[in-house]
């Protein structure tokens, strides 16, 4: 992170995974081994490490102050975290006692000025599902066994239609204003606050809290990620702390609180009885407490549903103006941005091919935006100009205090210049005037440096990973096919950099509706935390197969699974690998698609599923520990729900509308057709356990050869290292059985017992 004034980056790094203290939290975990380095940009000076006088902690960047003097810092430490701010100049930090509300939903801190922060804190005993509720879970459920061990009440209450609401309550968070030279801070509202802006002028913060919660609507479609809590808005003045709710019974959309030069509020907001698109753009100016709907002739707001069913709203203003996303009802099916003038509407991207793209600034003339890989400046009258390519990084905003909403960032600030990046090297801070530039070059081995340069003179600044400089690598080989479609498809073969003698084994790792292209380089990397991870697979000594697997339009989730499959499999020209009788590995909907696969033919030799949902109907029926000891953290069964109608499963109705539809694409109720040996992974923590036991229990009733290995106190992905290299080493062995010679009984005696390995350092 470059800081507003430019002389100073600040660098963020994690120490090796396995050197954290606890790994309940879940994908937090790397939060508690963070280290922050300052270094000077201009001079060569070495880096200055920040709290190097106490490494029990973590500490995450967060937001600068406006002269880029200070930074407000999160220190963690096991299921600890705490607010701060650090003077870069001297490294003396004061830290608040508060607890921070992580920004997965928007910006929850915000420097007000260069002596106040504005944040949105949380009880620390409060139930949060970031950074996890993992532990939680586990606590809230010892607790609950030891009072009715005890004689006492260990009960869980959650209410649905008229009892909705119903359930436990956490204590409830708020809203600050923090001294940043003590540390002091003093309240300025109650609630869950998710995300603020503060006004130009400083004197009011806008804050979305949670409100009530909600259920989805029978009458339609769920949606995977769907809110199961309303969205409040309140505009708080931070000189009387008197508190405004426009709307108190409207519901306002993430991703849009913009404040305009004359202090004027853009939100979008609904009715709550309306579906998410029935709402509006709404401006709101607390000083005169004017509420004015924006017009919009002939155009309807163009909301975007992120992550399978989070509705969100864009915007901002430009030139005094309200800048919104909408399609015209001459084009409904493009998207535009449009600045509403008084005298009607300016189509500011009507030039750029594909449309709209995606809001990357916003300037008091013009915006930029990202469309199809290459950023384009818009300006009202003067058409689109293309910039470059997308890579070109716009903003030196930190990962704490930015308006960040899940796949969908979107950084506000004025018109910027862009750079484009060296050859090997991919930026990630541009300064405003593209002098100071910093950027990652990787080599072929995914060792990483950072570069910074300043004007015409470069320097690395820092290298980590450069053990992989030693690591043997796959080899990557394409592997045309066509799709069910006829359309031509490229997937990836990774080999042993040493085979051994005679055929390679052959391990495919399929994802229904996964798609790769030419470019070897779109793939993961290398220990990027997916499951399974192909290098480690090649580095037991088999191939393995990423298979392009499009989903044609209205097709059934367990149509044609393994014929695609199989497709791949038979285009590559190899004889030194085994392609005859290949395994199977997947996890979560990759686990599903095996499973399925294993039932349409009989050619796979091993199945490995991880985190699978075999019965579809379970949709349903999640049993997952966290809404039921945790009820307070909020009930996702859209996530379920909508999984199964409208998300990976794509079944259009819900179960009692189409009873047969999800038999015939669950593979539990096909399970008489495997023939391969099949090992199951399961955690007592995921959000369906039992999915994987009861596939496991009718092979178990068929006498068919399965294992079935049971992880406890983790979720749907592994997180303990020690459980890591279990699973990895027992599916090795199950494998090399299975593959190495003719279909056979496994038991779980014959999978090898792990040796012990040392220690690591002492729970926290």
């Amino acid at each position: 992170m470059l800081d507003p004034s430019e002389r100073r980056l600040v660098v963020q790094t994690t120490d090796a995974y396995a050197s954290a203290r606890r790994f309940d939290l879940g994908f937090f975990a790397p939060m508690t081994i963070s280290r922050l380095d300052v270094f000077e940009v201009a001079g060569t000076a070495p880096p200055r490490r920040l709290f190097k006088e106490d490494d029990s902690y973590g500490y995450q960047a967060g937001a600068f102050s406006p002269s880029g003097d200070r930074m407000a810092v999160i220190r963690a430490k096991g299921r600890e975290t705490e607010l701060g701010v650090v003077d870069l100049a001297t490294g003396r930090a004061v830290w608040t006692g508060l607890t921070p509300v992580f920004n997965q939903h928007g910006r929850t801190l915000q420097w007000r000025n260069d002596g106040q922060v504005i944040a949105a804190v949380r009880d620390p005993s409060a139930a949060a599902w970031f950074p996890g509720v993992a532990w939680q879970a586990q606590q809230r459920l010892t607790e609950k066994w030891a009072s009715t061990a005890a004689g006492g009440v260990g009960v869980s209450l959650m209410g649905s239609g008229r009892f909705l609401g119903q359930h436990d309550r956490s204590p409830p968070g708020g809203l600050v204003v923090v001294d940043a030279a003590t540390g002091a801070h003093r309240p300025l509202a109650e609630g869950d606050f998710i995300d603020l802006e503060v006004s130009g002028d400083g004197e009011q913060v806008a804050a979305l809290a949670a409100g009530e919660d909600i259920q989805p609507d029978p009458k339609r479609l769920a949606r995977t990620n769907e809110p199961n809590r309303r969205y409040r808005l309140s505009i708080v003045d931070l000189a009387t702390q008197i508190a405004w709710s426009p709307r108190p019974t409207w519901d306002v959309a993430l991703g849009l609180l913009s404040w305009s030069s004359r202090d004027e509020l853009l939100v979008y907001a609904k009715a709550d009885a309306e579906a998410a698109s029935g709402g509006g753009y709404w401006t709101f100016a607390p000083r005169s407490r004017a509420i004015r709907s924006v017009a919009m002739p002939g155009l309807k707001p163009a909301l975007s549903f992120v992550g399978g069913g989070m509705p969100v709203a864009h915007g901002g203003w430009i030139g005094g103006a309200p800048l919104v996303l909408a399609e015209d009802s001459a084009s409904p099916s493009r998207a535009d941005w449009f600045a509403l003038l008084p005298v009607g509407s300016t189509n500011l991207s009507k030039d750029v091919p594909g449309g709209a793209g995606r809001l990357r600034s916003v300037g008091a003339t013009a915006i930029t935006v990202e469309q199809a890989g290459q950023l384009w400046r818009l300006a009202g009258g003067r058409g689109a100009e293309l910039l470059g390519p997308a890579s070109t990084a716009l903003s030196p905003g930190a990962p704490e205090g930015e308006r960040v909403l899940a796949a969908d960032q979107q950084t506000l600030m004025p018109d910027v210049a862009t750079s484009h990046p060296a050859a090997g090297e991919r930026q990630v801070v541009v300064g405003s005037t593209s002098r100071v530039v910093a950027s990652i070059r990787t080599s072929d081995h995914w060792v990483e440096t950072l570069v910074l340069r300043d004007g015409g003179s470069a320097r690395d600044l820092i290298t980590v990973n450069a053990d992989r400089a030693e690591i043997d690598f796959a080899r990557l080989r394409p592997v045309h096919s066509r799709g069910p479609s006829g359309e031509a498809l490229t997937s990836w073969l990774l080999l042993p950099s040493n085979p051994g003698p005679g055929p390679t084994p052959l391990v495919v790792i399929p994802y229904p509706g996964d798609v790769f292209g030419d470019d070897p380089t779109t793939l993961p990397p290398p220990a990027s935390g997916a499951f399974p991870d192909p290098e480690t697979i090649v580095g037991a000594g088999f191939a393995v197969l990423l298979p392009s697997l499009p989903i044609p339009p209205n097709a059934e989730p367990a149509e044609g699974v393994a014929a695609q499959i199989l497709q791949v499999v038979d285009a590559i020209d190899d004889p030194q690998i085994d392609i005859r009788r290949p395994a199977l590995w997947g996890h979560s909907f990759g686990g599903y698609g095996v499973l399925v696969a294993a039932t349409q033919s009989p050619r796979f030799a091993a199945v490995v599923s991880a985190a699978p949902l075999p019965d579809l109907i379970t949709a349903y029926q999640q049993t997952a520990l966290y809404p039921r000891v945790i009820p307070d953290a909020g009930y996702p069964i859209a996530a379920g729900a909508g999984w199964a109608e409208t998300g990976q499963a794509r079944m259009g109705a819900p179960a009692w509308d189409d009873p047969q539809g999800y038999l015939r694409n669950s593979p539990y109720f096909q399970v008489k057709a495997i023939t391969a040996p099949v090992l199951l992974v399961t955690s007592d923590l995921d959000g369906d356990p039992v999915g994987a036991r009861a596939m496991f229990n009718a092979l178990y009733r068929l006498g068919k050869d399965a294992v079935i290995l049971d992880y406890f106190g983790e979720g749907h992905v592994l997180f303990s290292p020690g459980n890591l290299r279990d699973v990895y080493e027992r599916t090795f062995a199950f494998l090399r059985q299975t593959l190495s010679r003719p279909p056979q009984s496994v038991s779980p005696a014959s999978l090898p017992t792990p040796a012990p390995r040392p220690p690591g350092r002492p729970p926290a």
